[in-house]
C-alpha cells in the first residue's frame, strides 16, 4: 500500500505532536526553523499564541555576518548579556505592543543591540 500524504495545520500538528511526545496534558511548545512559532495546548485545545520571523538559521546567519560567530553558545551569551533598555532608549515605543508593526522592523533591534554591546 502506498503511503498517500495529507496536509494538516502547521501549529495544531506541532502541539498534539508534542502533547504527545511528552505526555503532558499542558504545555508550551516552541518551535524553532526559518521562523519561530509558541504553541499553547491545554487538554484538547491547540492555539498559535505568536511567533517571531526569525529562528534558528536565520539567528545563525546574521550572528555570523554582524557579531562574526555563529557558534550558538557564544550567540547565547551575548544575548543573555545584553539589555532591551538600549534599544527602548535609544527608540522610545519601539517594543509598544502593536499588531501591525511589522516583525522584521522589531527584530532588527535584537541584532543591534548586541553590535553595540561588543
Amino acid at each position: 500500500m502506498a503511503y498517500q500524504p495529507r496536509k494538516t495545520d502547521e501549529f495544531l500538528a506541532n502541539g498534539l505532536g508534542a502533547q504527545y511526545n511528552t505526555g503532558l496534558d499542558s504545555l508550551l511548545v516552541v518551535s524553532m526553523g526559518t521562523g519561530t512559532s509558541f504553541v499553547k495546548v491545554q487538554g484538547s485545545t491547540v492555539e498559535h499564541i505568536g511567533g517571531l520571523g526569525i529562528g534558528g538559521g536565520t539567528i545563525l546567519g546574521l550572528s555570523k555576518l554582524l557579531l562574526k560567530t555563529h557558534d550558538f553558545h557564544q550567540i547565547a551569551s551575548l544575548a543573555e548579556h545584553g539589555s532591551l533598555m538600549i534599544s527602548t532608549f535609544a527608540y522610545p515605543g519601539y517594543y509598544a505592543a502593536s499588531a501591525t508593526r511589522p516583525a522584521a522592523r522589531r527584530d532588527s533591534l535584537y541584532f543591534w543591540k548586541s553590535g553595540c554591546e561588543r
